[in-house]
């Protein structure tokens, strides 16, 4: 498929609505909002969290449903660069704090069902 793509074969609407003929799950085309999820332990900046904050930004500008769970070992810090950067472009922040390594809790918590827009 990504041959196809980067060959010119198959059409992505220019919207960034849907996939139209990528999508072979059987379900048909998907179209309207995705909803995304980041799942990230932030340092206050760094590659991953640059990341981050582009792609869900950039999904929530395209009217995406975005949320970013910011795994903390300790209490929100006052400044956090990463994390304020989001709010900043109001990207929804749901601090997730466990203690360090604390893997079993961390993925108890995420389990837990978010908050619906």
């Amino acid at each position: 498929m990504i041959q196809m793509l980067l060959a010119g074969t198959v059409s992505v609407p220019s919207d960034g609505r849907g996939v139209g003929e990528l999508d072979r799950c059987g379900t048909g085309p998907t179209v309207g909002a995705l909803t995304v999820l980041h799942v990230v332990a932030p340092a206050p900046v760094g590659g991953l969290e640059s990341v981050v904050h582009a792609l869900a930004a950039g999904h929530q500008a395209h009217g995406h449903r975005v949320r970013v769970v910011a795994i903390l070992d300790g209490p929100r810090p006052a400044v956090h660069p990463f994390l304020d950067g989001l709010e900043a472009v109001s990207v929804p922040v749901v601090p997730l704090m466990v203690g360090a390594r604390a893997y079993g809790e961390e993925r108890a918590a995420i389990a837990m069902p978010l908050p619906r827009r």
